[in-house]
């Protein structure tokens, strides 16, 4: 099986009848919608494969109907879950653009070939995102603005980002 992309965060059952309620992790949950099936996983356990039944679209959230989750004790024994789908059902990025799972893990250097570390996270922040880059000894952080004056250059096929050192905080 290919890698899986996180998408989402059961946050409770909702209802009777085994619809869950869940936190979308993506820029466009509409993506729900077009959903045959996707793969559902709490710490540490092997994900399990549900087919998509229903989605509902609502603000802030996304309303989902599991096939053989019926009742409200099924749904709750997904309380937390992580909802994943393969790599290959992701859309793909536009042009200069990335999934936060692409860039995660890349090393991290600058122009001048300073080894900063590797993205540990990415945190929205307003108008752009922030990369938190774990330098080396796994201790602390610097932070780069997803900026195009701060990124240099992304190679996903090398897994390195070189960023302009004058934006390295």
């Amino acid at each position: 099986m290919s890698a899986l992309v996180l998408v989402g965060r059961v946050l409770a059952p909702h209802g009777l009848a085994g619809w869950l309620k869940v936190e979308p992790i993506t820029h466009d949950p509409a993506r729900f919608e077009d959903l045959e099936f996707l793969f559902a996983a709490r710490e540490r356990s092997e994900p399990r494969r549900f087919s998509v039944q229903s989605v509902r679209l609502k603000p802030g959230h996304v309303m989902l109907k599991l096939e053989g989750v019926d009742d409200r004790d099924a749904a709750g024994q997904l309380r937390g879950a992580l909802l994943k789908v393969p790599e290959e059902c992701v859309p793909p990025a536009g042009e200069n653009e990335y999934y936060y799972y692409q860039l995660e893990g890349l090393r991290v250097q600058t122009a001048e070939g300073e080894h900063l570390g590797t993205l540990d996270q990415i945190t929205p922040a307003g108008s752009t995102d922030v990369y938190w880059i774990l330098k080396p000894g796994g201790r602390d952080h610097v932070l780069v603005p997803a900026t195009r004056q701060a990124i240099a250059s992304i190679d996903l096929d090398r897994g390195i980002m070189i960023v302009n050192r004058d934006f390295v905080v």
